[in-house]
């Protein structure tokens, strides 16, 4: 992708986004921990905190009552990806299609972050 690769050329697989995501939720110990919390500081939150943005994860609450969920999407070439988690639900949620923004704000994408925030969500 020559001037852009920083946009594309990262090349991943549901496990390893699953292995990233558990390193966020603090799962799994590596040497970067310290960077990882820094990445979820928020720097910026609407004025109701329905949406906050930190280093590279938005935070969102679909209600007041419910916990947050970081999620990052994108898509690029004819390829978009998803990834959630949640520290209340100890959750994480990866998917990956060979469709350009298929996932970005999609009914699908609302589904699973409210499905992350459900009272009682467990892993399965």
């Amino acid at each position: 992708m020559g001037a852009i690769a920083g946009a594309g050329a990262l090349y991943s697989t549901v496990d390893d986004l699953l292995s990233y995501a558990g390193a966020q939720l603090g799962d799994t110990a590596t040497p970067i921990d310290a960077a990882i919390a820094l990445t979820q500081q928020i720097s910026y939150r609407t004025a109701d905190e329905s949406v906050a943005t930190g280093l590279g994860w938005f935070r969102i609450r679909l209600a007041p009552d419910r916990p947050p969920v970081y999620v990052h999407d994108g898509g690029t070439g004819g390829f978009s990806s998803f990834i959630a988690f949640s520290h209340a639900g100890r959750l994480a949620v990866v998917l990956l299609a060979n469709v350009g923004d298929a996932l970005q704000n999609s009914a699908l994408f609302f589904a699973l972050v409210d499905a992350l925030q459900a009272p009682g969500a467990r892993r399965s």
